[in-house]
């Protein structure tokens, strides 16, 4: 599903970020044509979200659902029952998670662990703008089942403390201090 591409929570995100601007040409009446196309967009995203198996995009589609609910009342004809049967799609997944046995939460699991352990070795300046890559793998404990012989992690799953791991301390204020500065100047 995730084709071309390459990763199903990517691919997930894509379709999630551009479903509100599918559900634009609902708005339309004329001509009849804008709106199918409309309909018929949105209901491919939806059964691409599905296709994915993404649980965080199964629950922002809950969540446009329910913005779009709370925006417009009639919108959420369409959309609140779409997002609750994506929902449903993954109550496998979510027990699976909630068991230990989700092999991706496992995974993601595995390279937090990893990327704290090189975090306390190089608290205060990382190990470099984009090692992650080429340095992770120190500090990387393999599960058997979960990671593939010869793995190659190219992130650590979390971006604020990938930020941490490869700037560290230093690097982390100042780019909290760069968010914190374009905000001030956002809202001016």
């Amino acid at each position: 599903a995730a084709m071309p591409l390459g990763h199903h929570s990517l691919y997930a995100g894509v379709l999630v970020a551009l479903l509100p601007a599918a559900a634009i040409g609902l708005r339309r009446t004329e001509p009849p044509l804008d709106r199918a196309l409309a309909m018929g967009a949105i209901a491919l995203a939806l059964a691409g979200i599905a296709a994915s198996g993404s649980l965080l995009a199964a629950l922002a589609v809950g969540v446009q659902a329910l913005l779009a609910l709370l925006w417009r009342v009639r919108l959420h004809k369409l959309l609140l029952p779409s997002a609750l049967l994506i929902l449903a799609l993954q109550m496998p997944r979510v027990a699976a998670i909630f068991r230990g046995e989700d092999v991706s939460t496992r995974a993601r699991l595995a390279y937090l662990e990893a990327g704290w352990r090189g975090l306390a070795e190089r608290p205060w300046l990382g190990w470099g703008a984009g090692s992650t890559p080429w340095t992770v793998g120190l500090h990387m404990k393999p599960i058997a089942g979960v990671h593939p012989p010869g793995e190659v992690i190219g992130d650590l799953h979390s971006l604020p403390l990938q930020i941490l791991y490869e700037l560290g301390g230093v690097g982390f204020a100042f780019t909290l201090g760069t968010a914190a500065y374009f905000l001030r100047r956002r809202i001016r």
